[in-house]
């Protein structure tokens, strides 16, 4: 179990992993938590004003001590503790409609669809799943060389 932490000022926005610091006063149209879909009744949910309601609507969804802080429309915080991640692709995402939001450094133009949650995965144990691994590569003699030449 771990815990997901989004803020407007740390988050990693837009579709293939652009990072942008444009969050704009978004209509949050969407949540995902652990791969799943949250079917809160209230979408759309916009800072500061629904703070409040889209903590008291995860809370009821059974994400008991979720909470969701905003001081303006760009400066807000969802924080979900006790979120069991068990694979590396899991999606945890806040979504809004999307956007464009600049151009990359060849001239095409950037989106901003969302931001994703970010955590330690685990896995069913309890164990931290590395988002890198590292192999140890070791060259031996086989039959057909011999290692005297």
């Amino acid at each position: 179990m771990t815990a997901l932490r989004l803020a407007s000022t740390t988050a990693q926005l837009g579709i293939n992993g652009n990072i942008s610091p444009d969050i704009r006063n978004n209509l949050f149209t969407g949540l995902t938590l652990a791969g799943v879909v949250q079917t809160l009744p209230n979408f759309p949910y916009t800072m500061p004003g629904d703070a409040a309601t889209l903590q008291t609507d995860m809370q009821a969804a059974g994400w008991a001590g979720a909470t969701v802080t905003a001081s303006s429309s760009t400066i807000w915080e969802i924080l979900v503790p006790n979120v069991s991640l068990t694979a590396y692709g899991q999606a945890n995402k806040i979504a809004w409609p999307i956007y464009q939001n600049g151009t990359d450094m060849f001239g095409k133009p950037t989106y901003s669809s969302g931001a994703d949650y970010y955590g330690a995965y685990v896995d069913s144990s309890g164990t931290i799943i590395k988002g890198k691994a590292f192999g140890r590569l070791k060259i031996t003699a086989g039959s057909r060389y011999d290692p005297y030449l």
